[in-house]
Formats: structure tokens, C-alpha cells, sequence
């Protein structure tokens, strides 16, 4: 029942993955700048600091530095160059919520003159949308990494649970032989018991005829 449990679980983890992850969508958004248009994908099991994580190593590659604006909220990069969506220098803002186990993340990307989208900039925004379904997948990585993390303790606290059983399987099986050991003493002292008993029955024997012939001895005193 529980091996097939487990499996359930392991079937629905991978669907629900290929289900909600690496999907953008354009909306538009509230951001710090107002409504703008934004893409926005959903990260199944994955938390802020993995979407930011894998933020900032996607925009490392365009020599990009992400910095988060404490009081907006947001993942800010500026003068970044992403060539396959502008030759323009960008502003890019993430945005990330957390939700019961998943996390989202809105993009909005500004040329300068308008942020974009696929009404505006068609190209770019077919582009865009390819480099965030990858971003999407290494985010997923990162939650995934954890999860094995986290399931490997749990596999090496099932083996040490698994040690302690054979351990106190080892220790059973001793306390029987050692009961065994007992009773095949118990049952030796119970025949010597026996023996000395017999034994202790014929001495009693012998000394009641002893006591006898000392009365007798003692009431013929004076008779003859």
C-alpha cells in the first residue's frame, strides 16, 4: 500500500511538472511603474530564493546585475544588453510571489520607450518568450535539486531506522537464546532439585527412624 502511494505521488509530482511549468503568459501587471504588460509563468515546487537564484544567473550571462528594490519588491536590472530580444540597453524587473507549494513570476522588460510585448514588438517578444520558458526550466531544476536534497535525508533517516531495526532484531534474537539458555538450565536445576529432594526424603526417612530408635532407647531406660 505504501510502495504504490509513493508511486501515485511520484506520477502526479510529474505531471503537475509537465502541466504548470515553463508556460508563460503576457498580462498586464502592477508594478512599480504602474500597470504594465509582463510575462508570467507559475514554478511548481519552487520558492522566491529559487526564482531569484535562477534570475540572476540567466541575466549573469548578459553581464546583467540584479539587485532587489526593498521597497518595491522587485528584481532590478539595468543597461542590460539581450540580443536576441533588443540591441537596445533593457530594464528588466521580476516580481515573485509565493503561493502553497509554488511560486510566480512576472517579467517586464523596458526598451526605454515601452515595455515590451507581443503587440509591440512581435520579434522580441517571440524571443523573449523562448529565453523565460528556459529560465522557467532552470528554476524548476533548482527546486527539484532541493527537493533531492531533501528526500535523500529522508532516505538516510529510513536507513538508519532500517539499522536500528536489525539492530534490535540482532538483540531479540540474542534475548532468545539467552531465554533458551535459561530454560535448559532451568529445566537441569529442576531434575537435580528433584534428585535432591529424593534424597532429602530418604535422609528424613533415616532420621525419623534415627528419632524413633532414641525414644525407645529413652522410655526403656530403668526397665530391665
Amino acid at each position: 500500500m505504501k510502495k504504490s502511494t509513493l508511486f501515485n505521488a511520484v506520477c502526479a509530482l510529474l505531471f503537475m511538472s509537465l502541466s504548470i511549468n515553463a508556460q508563460v503568459e503576457q498580462k498586464e501587471m502592477i508594478m512599480s511603474h504602474g500597470p504594465q504588460n509582463g510575462y508570467s509563468q507559475d514554478h511548481l515546487d519552487a520558492n522566491e530564493k529559487h526564482v531569484s537564484e535562477a534570475w540572476k544567473n540567466l541575466l549573469k550571462e548578459y553581464k546583467g546585475k540584479v539587485k532587489k528594490n526593498r521597497k518595491s519588491g522587485e528584481y532590478e536590472a539595468f543597461e542590460v544588453t539581450i540580443p536576441m530580444v533588443s540591441n537596445q540597453p533593457l530594464s528588466v524587473y521580476l516580481l515573485v510571489e509565493e503561493k502553497e507549494n509554488m511560486s510566480s513570476s512576472t517579467v517586464f522588460v523596458d526598451d526605454g520607450t515601452q515595455y515590451l510585448d507581443e503587440n509591440n514588438a512581435s520579434e522580441a517578444s517571440a524571443n523573449l518568450n523562448k529565453l523565460l520558458i528556459e529560465f522557467g526550466h532552470n528554476v524548476e531544476r533548482l527546486a527539484v535539486e532541493d527537493i533531492i536534497k531533501e528526500e535523500e535525508k529522508t532516505g538516510k533517516k529510513f536507513e538508519k531506522d532500517l539499522e536500528k531495526l536489525e539492530t534490535d532484531n540482532k538483540k531479540l534474537h540474542q534475548d532468545i537464546e539467552d531465554y533458551q539458555n535459561k530454560i535448559a538450565q532451568a529445566e537441569l536445576d529442576i531434575e537435580k532439585n528433584l534428585s535432591e529432594q529424593d534424597n532429602k526424603q530418604v535422609e528424613i526417612k533415616a532420621q525419623t527412624k534415627l528419632i524413633e530408635a532414641v525414644k525407645d532407647r529413652l522410655n526403656n531406660i530403668g526397665k530391665n
